[in-house]
């Protein structure tokens, strides 16, 4: 937008990124998520590797008892994947638990995405085409007279002929501060764990790996694994 436009930036936290581009499993997975998920994934690849932002680190699927279905749906809608036996899954992730699997997809695609670097690029792009981001400017009213916008944000009032609601779980809290129904979005919860490694393994090439039908994950982070239930559970916007 900076490009064609002048554009502000109003962000609520004292720094941009705050919230889940500083705390996510940090993974491009482009086999991950529902249909439009997938497809805006596979589609950044290419700028994402100008980037420079991936480090490879395969991922793999396993099949637990009773998720005959959906690893057929992830079987499906795959792209560039392919089925492992068993024997070689747990060659690649040792600590797995024998006999949980009953099979195993291996994504060779996927890799460790540097999300500050990609952050901070666009940032810099931003910066670059005349944008400016104003932190610490939390949006507490909005108002529209004669064709502009005012904005009232962090003791600040902001006006322009065009408002852009990009916050994300916030975004129909915003909304409805201008006048608009909500979209109905909403916000969940996903819970994380960092713990440390088992004495006498070294996980730094282990694979990210998750069940077929995303009830956990973990990924080896800095010496530890990072663990997740993958829940996600309804809860009001909050830090």
């Amino acid at each position: 937008l900076a490009e064609t436009h002048r554009v502000l930036v109003l962000e609520m936290e004292e720094r941009p990124g705050y919230h889940s581009t500083g705390r996510s499993a940090a993974m491009f997975e482009p086999n991950y998520g529902p249909a439009p998920i997938r497809a805006l994934t596979r589609a950044a690849r290419a700028e994402f590797d100008a980037m420079k932002a991936f480090t490879p680190r395969e991922t793999i699927f396993f099949m637990a008892e009773g998720q005959d279905n959906s690893f057929e749906t992830l079987m499906k809608a795959q792209v560039g994947m392919h089925e492992i036996p068993v024997a070689e899954a747990h060659a690649k992730y040792p600590l797995l638990r024998r006999g949980y699997a009953k099979r195993a997809i291996l994504d060779p695609g996927t890799a460790d995405i540097d999300v500050d670097l990609v952050h901070q690029h666009y940032l810099r792009k931003l910066k670059s085409n005349g944008g400016t981001t104003a932190c610490n400017r939390r949006v507490e009213a909005i108002s529209r007279s004669g064709g502009t916008w005012r904005v009232n944000a962090g003791g600040t009032t902001f006006s322009a002929p065009i408002i852009v609601d990009a916050a994300g779980a916030w975004g129909d809290v915003v909304a409805q501060m201008a006048g608009a129904n909500p979209a109905g979005l909403q916000p969940k919860r996903r819970s994380m764990a960092v713990v440390p490694m088992p004495d006498g393994h070294d996980a730094t090439d282990w694979p990210m790996i998750g069940d077929a039908g995303e009830t956990w994950y973990s990924k080896a982070q800095s010496g530890k694994l990072l663990v997740s239930p993958a829940d996600a559970t309804p809860v009001d916007p909050h830090d």
